[in-house]
Formats: structure tokens, C-alpha cells, sequence
């Protein structure tokens, strides 16, 4: 093996090769030394080197994140030579392979994509980290070591590099399960977000100097009496990170000292680590720490049973009254859950010291992680950087018994009931929320009290999923449709269409009839990579929960929409010919019937071709005659629907038959 001295490289380089075995040692060497050659007489806009960003970013990955997967490291070494140098990918896989290429390539891609903040929203980030979640943990630890020194950029840019760091970097790490990570990215950026930073700063550590003594009278009591029981386990006095304290008061509106008033332990946290991976001396540890105490209230919240969504995050907790300084939470998890619910991802496959075998894995769990990741359908569905906000935000919600459940920012009354139990979720008809009786889709607010109303049947259909904002209610939902037999499928999938449908004009009958179905359907194939060729087929993927109603709806609109203005520019060149659609209406002969008549076509959206009034001698009435634009089955659908609404708005008015033609028919003077 080669051996590198400290003369030709730098000293955290020689840390980060120390451990790796020969195949590591090489790659990662030969990246360095690449990467030096390639950036030599390069710099950076804050004045350094661009190798000494390179070296740092791969150490903030290696030392913060403790990644230590040769691939990762050597891509984090190279990350900015495609960008920066006229370093191709070809060249790139060719000396260290296909995988670092692709690793690197996937985040120069991705660093192009987010320069533009209009496509930051987009599936940018999503797309990227299904294909590789490691592109992720090389942007955060990027993004860790350029907010090192921000003194170069003028405020309002410091202040836009921090806002990208806390509502989108941080989001990702946290994403990934890298707490570590996170919780750096969020203390950095809010050193520029906040006026009050280093007031708050000094007012923290003045609290923890001051919780610390009596937090810690409740960690050596709790040692004793789990050692007196004999359960293997280190107790640790944990505190909350800055960032997430400033994370608190913009989530609650509150102040600082607000809070510390309200419960001057909410910055504590003891955590119970024990040995070993098993459940029972979990709970076991914790009715003893609820035993030496003093518990509050019932509350206990299985994380175990129920990992939070974000980021599978495992553990039990508790609260326990701190005596004359309000209440402190108390965590139990084991060694092995403790490391994951820190490193995420990086502990399942990237850290050799954790998981030996990882070179052996890494397929299958990239592979895990990239399904993870598309499953959450936030590609197709949501807004990336939104959902990020939503899943790591959290408010406060109660129950009539008083117990504390957190939920997701945004969270309707029907997340809060799977939150609040899986089972019994599924038979919830309503809610009261502060004593008022509310839908399931009621938005939730910080403290609202919620009781939930059911019945003995189970409430599930469809219309659920539009319903829900979180992980735990869609998998809830899409678990229970997906067991059930294919009559039950089709008959909720009927009702559910037929009323998501009947807002926009449209039967289920009358939709499958329409020339343009089939083309739909193919469109639905490609769109949600579900194998729907027949109706029966679209009415059993939305029965069994794999597409929604609504989304269901919403693409038929969207698919129509493209349609329409396709054919409009079709008929512009000569290649589409669209249908004219006559209407004769008899109208009462007074004055503005016909502008009602015209005002209410033009409001409810149609294209007006021609329209003209004769009068009927000796009757008071005129005959009106209206064409029409069509463009396809489903608008005539609609247009038929459209003008029978007009007519309600016209007093007296009667609808003649109507006459179809086309352009052509007309220049020949055919009816």
C-alpha cells in the first residue's frame, strides 16, 4: 500500500485514510491528488483555495457525519471539479469509477438546478436524492463548510445563504435521518436570521448553567436505581440545540422567556441508552425512571411502535416533573437506535465502525432508501422544500385527557387520529375541536384540543387521501384500501369519482364515453407508473388507494387542459379541425337578456364564435343563436352542462336543440 506523509498531504486528509482498507486508501488518495491538480490557482469567493473547500467538505462528511464509505468521500473530494474545471464525467468515471461519477454529476446537477430560486420548489431535490440519497449528504456537508465564513458577503446575501441553509440544507439532512448535521446547519444559518441571536445565545447558556444541577440530581438517581435492577445502561443530561430553540419561538410566536417561564426544564432532555436491542428492558427502564420520577400525567409515547415519519426516528418518551421547575423529558432507545436516530442513513450503510458488513449491503440498502424516498410521492404531489417545512415543524395538540401528541404543521383532525392510534383512526366520522364540531379536514392550530367522534363501522374511502397531510394517515389509508376485495374497490371508487367528477361538469358514464378516455388512461401509465389499460382497471387502483380521487380529477384537468391547448394550436396550422356547437335559445324580448346570456357563457369559460338576436313578430320574445367552440368529447360534455346553467340565470328562456358542424360545413353554408 502507499503511504502518504504529511509533507504531500494535509493532515485531516491522512485522518480519514487511516482507517480505510487498500481499495479505500486508494480511491480516496487518487481523488485528492486529482482534485489538487485540477483546482490548483482556483479560489474561492470568501478568499480560500477551492482544494482547501474540497478537503473541508469531505472532512465535515467524514468527522460530523462519520461517513467513512470510500465512494461518498472521494465524491465529496471531486464535487466541484465539473462545475469549476473542464473535468468531464467520462473522465471522471474512468479513474474512479461509474458510482463516483454518477455521485458526482448528480450533485452538479443539482447545485445548477437550485441557483434558479423559482426551481428550489420543485422536484429538484427529490429526484436527486431518490436516485442517490448520498448527493444529499454531499450538499449538506457542502453547505456546512461554505456558511464557515460569510464575512465576504454583504447582509441581505449572508441572510439569503442562511434562509437556503435552515429551510432547505437543514430540511435535507433532517430528511436523511443526519440529526448531527441538521441541528450545525440550523445553528449557522440562525447567527444571520435573528436580530437577537447573541442576546437569546447568552440567555440560553445562562438557563442550562442554571437547570444543569438539578437535572443532573435526576439523572444520578435514575443511574442508581437502574443499576440497583441491574439494567446495563448510560444516562446522559442532553440539552436542546439553539437552533431549535429559535425553531420553537417561530413555530409558537413565543419569546424566549415565555417559554423558560412557562416550564424552565424545556431546554433538558435525559436520554437513556441502553445496552444491547431488546424492547422489553426498554419499557422496563422507563416504568422505572417513571417510578424514581415522578411521571406527568400519563404521558408516554411510543416512537418505537410508531417512528416518527420524517426521519424514522426511534425511541420511548416520558415526561417527568423537575420539583419547582416544571417538567423534563425523558427518552429511552437503545445503543444501536440511538446511533441511527443521530446519523440515519450514514448509520445502515456508511459507517464501517457500526455496520461491518456495509460494502456487502450497500446495494440493497441504496436500493431501500431510493424506494423510501419515491413512495412519499412528493415528486408528482407536493412541493419538496413545503413538505420539508411540514414534516419537521411540529405543533402541540391535546386530548381530552390531556395527553400531548405532536403532530406535523398543517396536520388536519385526521392525521391527528392516526397519530393518536392507527386502529382507531379508521372508524373516526368527526371531530370536535375546542368544543366545536369539525369535518376530518379541519386544519389543526398549536394547542388545539381535539376529541374524536367514531362509529362502529370503518369510515374509510378514497376521499380520505385529499384529507391527509401526513405519512402516518396515507399509509394508514392506502394499508386498509389495499386488503380490501375488488366489489369493495369498485363501489367506493364509484362513489368517490362520481362526486370528485360532478364538480367539474362530468359522470363517470359519460367521462368513459368520451373519445379522448383511451388516450387518458395511457396518459395515467405514464404519468403514475401504474398499469391501468381499462376503466375497471382506473376504478381499482383508486378503490385500493394507489391514486387518489382527486389527484385522480386533477390530472384528468391538467391532461384536458394540455389537450385543448394543443388542439388550438392544431387548428391554428390547418391540422385539427374543432366542432362548432349551435345553440338556439328563445329569450323573453327585454333589455339585457342578452347580456346576462353573454356575461354568463364568458364567466363560466367558453369560446364564443358567434352570437346574434332576431326578433319573433308579435310574440315579445327573440330568438338568440350561439356557436360555440369545441375541442373535444369531454368539452362538449361540459358545454352542454354549461349552457343548461346559463339558462337558469335567464328568466323565461327556452333551449332549442342544438346543432353540431365544423368550419368547413359553414363556408359551405350546411347547418
Amino acid at each position: 500500500m502507499p503511504r502518504i506523509t504529511s509533507t504531500d498531504t494535509p493532515r485531516s486528509i491522512q485522518k480519514i485514510l487511516r482507517g480505510q482498507k487498500f481499495e479505500g486508501y486508494k480511491l480516496i488518495s487518487g481523488a485528492y491528488h486529482f482534485a489538487e491538480e485540477r483546482l490548483a490557482g482556483l479560489f474561492r469567493k470568501d478568499g480560500r483555495p477551492s482544494i482547501a473547500h474540497a478537503i473541508g467538505t469531505t472532512f465535515d462528511a467524514f468527522n460530523l457525519m462519520r461517513i467513512n464509505e470510500p465512494q461518498t468521500l472521494a465524491a465529496c473530494l471531486l464535487h466541484d471539479l465539473l462545475e469549476d474545471t473542464p473535468t468531464t464525467n467520462d473522465e471522471l468515471a474512468e479513474r474512479f469509477g461509474k458510482e463516483v461519477a454518477n455521485l458526482v454529476e448528480g450533485e452538479t446537477k443539482l447545485s445548477a438546478e437550485i441557483k434558479d430560486r423559482e426551481l428550489q420548489n420543485e422536484r429538484a431535490w427529490h429526484l436527486a436524492l431518490a436516485n442517490d440519497p448520498r448527493i444529499g449528504l454531499i450538499k449538506a456537508a457542502d453547505r456546512h463548510n461554505n456558511m464557515g465564513d460569510q464575512r465576504v458577503f454583504t447582509a441581505e446575501k449572508r441572510r439569503e445563504h442562511a434562509l437556503e441553509t435552515r429551510d432547505l440544507y437543514a430540511m435535507v439532512a433532517d430528511r436523511l435521518g443526519v440529526w448531527e448535521m441538521k441541528i450545525r446547519l440550523g445553528n449557522l444559518a440562525w447567527q444571520h436570521l435573528s436580530s437577537s441571536f447573541a442576546q437569546i445565545s447568552r440567555m440560553y447558556r445562562l438557563a442550562l448553567k442554571e437547570s444543569k444541577p438539578r437535572v443532573d440530581r435526576l439523572v444520578q438517581a435514575l443511574q442508581a436505581e437502574l443499576c440497583r435492577y441491574k439494567i446495563g445502561a448510560t444516562i446522559t443530561h442532553k440539552t436542546l440545540a439553539i437552533s431549535e430553540v429559535f425553531h420553537k419561538m417561530q413555530i409558537t410566536g413565543r419569546s424566549f422567556a415565555d417559554m423558560l417561564a412557562e416550564n424552565p426544564s424545556f431546554l433538558d432532555y435525559i436520554a437513556v441508552i441502553l445496552k444491547g436491542d431488546d424492547l422489553p428492558t426498554i419499557s422496563l427502564a422507563l416504568g422505572i425512571a417513571r417510578k424514581t420520577l415522578n411521571p406527568l400525567n400519563r404521558t408516554i409515547t411510543d416512537f418505537h411502535a410508531f417512528p416518527r415519519e420524517e426521519t424514522g426516528y426511534r425511541a420511548f418518551h416520558t415526561q417527568v416533573i423537575v420539583p419547582g421547575h416544571g417538567y423534563v423529558l425523558v427518552g429511552a432507545t437503545t445503543e444501536t437506535r440511538d446511533l441511527q436516530n443521530r446519523y440515519g442513513i450514514i448509520s445502515e450503510g456508511m459507517m464501517s465502525d457500526f455496520a461491518p458488513g456495509w460494502h456487502l449491503k450497500r446495494t440493497e440498502w441504496l436500493e431501500r432508501w431510493r424506494i423510501y424516498l419515491l413512495n412519499t410521492r412528493i415528486a408528482t404531489e407536493r412541493d419538496l422544500r413545503a413538505d420539508f417545512a411540514r414534516i419537521t415543524s411540529r405543533i402541540t395538540v391535546t386530548t381530552q385527557a390531556g395527553q400531548r401528541i405532536e403532530v406535523p404543521v398543517g396536520s388536519t383532525v385526521l392525521d391527528f387520529a392516526f397519530f393518536h392510534g392507527a386502529e382507531s383512526a379508521l372508524h373516526v366520522k368527526t371531530a370536535m375541536v375546542n368544543g366545536r364540531q369539525v369535518d376530518l379536514g379541519y386544519v389543526l392550530q398549536p394547542y388545539d384540543q381535539v376529541v374524536l367522534l367514531g362509529q362502529q363501522d370503518i369510515c374509510v374511502n378514497p376521499t380520505w387521501l385529499a384529507l391527509s397531510r401526513s405519512a402516518e394517515a396515507e399509509v394508514g389509508i392506502r394499508g386498509y384500501l389495499s386488503k380490501l376485495q375488488p366489489e369493495k374497490r369498485l363501489t367506493l371508487a364509484l362513489e368517490s369519482i362520481g362526486e370528485a367528477l360532478a364538480h367539474n361538469r362530468l359522470t363517470w358514464d359519460e367521462l368513459k364515453q368520451a373519445d379522448e378516455f383511451d388516450d387518458f388512461l395511457s396518459y395515467l401509465n405514464l404519468k403514475y407508473q401504474i398499469e391501468i389499460k381499462t376503466a375497471d382497471d382506473l376504478l381499482l387502483a383508486v378503490g385500493g388507494g394507489e391514486l387518489g380521487p382527486h389527484e385522480f380529477v386533477q390530472t384528468l384537468i391538467d391532461y384536458h387542459n394540455k389537450l385543448v391547448e394543443s388542439r388550438k394550436t392544431e387548428t391554428d396550422a390547418g391540422k385539427f379541425q374543432i366542432i362548432l356547437i349551435k345553440h338556439q335559445i328563445i329569450v323573453e324580448d327585454k333589455a339585457g337578456e342578452m347580456k346576462k346570456i353573454t356575461e354568463r357563457l364568458s364567466d363560466l369559460g367558453l369560446n364564443i364564435r358567434e352570437l346574434h338576436a332576431v326578433n319573433i313578430l308579435g310574440t315579445g320574445r327573440s330568438e338568440v343563436s350561439i356557436i360555440i367552440e369545441a375541442y373535444s368529447g369531454i368539452h362538449i360534455i361540459q358545454i352542454k352542462k354549461i349552457m343548461q346553467e346559463a339558462m337558469i340565470a335567464v328568466a323565461g328562456a327556452e333551449q332549442l336543440p342544438m346543432v353540431f358542424s365544423s368550419p368547413s360545413d359553414d363556408e359551405a353554408g350546411n347547418p
